[in-house]
């Protein structure tokens, strides 16, 4: 038993002795298993021929590419004229007495090496592969905050796209021919235009949170009979984001939004069409009766009501009002003055409580009455009224303008209407008959509108 064991071992001894040997020869001529020059397999191969066989490595050489919805491109180093040649020969130090511990290593070698190929004919063929052409191609899309009927505000999420970037494609398909990979999946090589923004987006789900919270806000401005609505996208317009998704009131928004409001409601020296007395409409422009919004007051109720995310309604407030704030604001009391017709009236609820003939400012003399709706700012009894060259008493004053326009009783005239205004004229002010002006003292309140036109 022991002299089997003896010989048994002897001859293993041999063998291995012989094989490795055998691998010394071996090795002495061809290069060792896993031996790659700049990434490229050269194992097995003389040593005298590695540069030709590196140099041919290409020739049909070729890349199989692979992406999404089952889209595939092969792309041929022959076809954009791609060589790999080492620039001179070398020779290959492997030591062959160390073959046993080096033939399972990876080995790779840089060497200098002159890389060809036809730019415009790549360009050209990535432009015509399906990953660029294909109907199928699609678009990324970021995840979104939508508005979807009867679910209100939800995320909707991202969408893979299937088109590619020509660039990044370019660049992978030229690291497989460097690296001599016969396959590119271009799932795994960042690749695609993919969204940018996905689902789980902390900007989205803060957007959301602050849409879903102004979707419930219901806000209106009260204009009597009619209201303006501040809800919806008239309501999110005056948001502004804070980069991270929260939406914010704006104050320069809010600004621009109460100037909006102003310029459709304000009526203060606003053009009126008016239903004169006898069924003519006539235009009136000018004077101080109306509505005037006090634009910083209202912005900054405005302002605070949407910081408090309350639902109400609001009305503006004024540095100036009518009677009425209605469409049509001078409402059913008002005081009527025809210029043309030399002919005053007094409406109350509607109905006429005074009318009367007139005498009003003489035009002739630069004194013609002015014509616009004034307001009753005052009424005053026993009082004198000045000028430069005059100073008459009266028993009744109401001034309805600023520069000293009223309606007073003009005891020194015996007649009125027609056309004594033209020659004889007051300075500007609505003479009234001294029997009338109490009736129409009595009549006229504090506030009311006085229309004055020509006819």
């Amino acid at each position: 038993m022991k002299k089997f064991l003896k010989i048994f071992f002897i001859c293993l001894i041999l063998i291995l002795c012989g094989g490795y040997f055998a691998g010394v020869a071996l090795f002495k001529e061809y290069t060792m298993a896993n031996t790659f020059i700049n990434h490229k397999d050269v194992s097995f191969i003389k040593k005298n021929q590695v540069k030709d066989h590196y140099d041919k490595k290409m020739e049909n050489f070729q890349v199989t590419i692979v992406g999404r919805h089952d889209l595939k491109d092969v792309f041929k180093a022959q076809d954009i004229h791609y060589s790999d040649h080492l620039k001179e020969s070398f020779k290959l130090e492997q030591n062959p007495w160390a073959w046993p511990i080096l033939a399972f290593s990876h080995k790779n070698y840089s060497v200098p090496a002159e890389v060809n190929l036809d730019e415009t004919l790549l360009n050209q063929r990535i432009e015509s592969s399906p990953f660029i052409t294909d109907p199928s191609v699609t678009d990324a899309k970021d995840a979104r905050v939508e508005y979807q009927q009867g679910a209100g505000f939800v995320i909707v999420p991202e969408v893979q796209g299937t088109r590619v970037s020509p660039d990044k494609l370019k660049g992978e398909i030229l690291r497989a021919f460097k690296e001599e990979k016969n396959q590119v999946d271009l799932n795994k090589e960042n690749v695609y235009h993919d969204p940018k923004v996905t689902k789980d987006s902390p900007y989205l789900k803060n957007q959301l949170a602050s849409l879903s919270k102004i979707s419930q806000l219901k806000i209106a401005y009260d204009f009597e009979d009619r209201k303006e609505d501040l809800s919806g996208e008239k309501l999110l317009a005056l948001y502004s984001d804070d980069g991270k998704g929260n939406l914010n009131p704006d104050l320069e928004k809010v600004k621009a939004y109460v100037d909006y409001l102003a310029e459709k409601y304000d009526t203060y020296r606003g053009t009126r069409s008016f239903q004169a007395t006898g069924g003519k409409i006539v235009t009136v422009q000018g004077g101080i009766y109306g509505w005037k919004t006090d634009r910083p007051k209202t912005v900054e109720t405005l302002y605070q009501t949407l910081v408090a995310g309350q639902s109400t309604d609001l009305v503006p407030t004024y540095t100036m009002r009518g009677l009425s704030r209605a469409s049509n604001d001078i409402g059913p009391s008002y005081v009527e003055i025809d210029l043309t017709r030399q002919h005053m009236w007094v409406y109350k609820n509607g109905q006429v409580m005074v009318e009367t003939p007139v005498v009003t400012g003489n035009p002739s003399k630069g004194n013609g009455t002015p014509t616009g709706v004034g307001k009753v700012w005052s009424k005053e009894r026993d009082r004198y009224l000045t000028g430069d060259n005059y100073k008459s008493f009266v028993h009744y004053w109401i001034p309805y303008t600023w520069v000293g326009v009223g309606i007073h009783d003009s005891p020194w005239r015996g007649a009125y209407g027609g056309n004594i205004y033209r020659g004889s004229g007051s300075h500007g002010c609505i003479n009234t008959p001294p029997n009338v002006m109490p009736q129409v003292y009595k009549n006229i309140d504090q506030g009311m509108p006085v229309v004055v036109y020509t006819s």
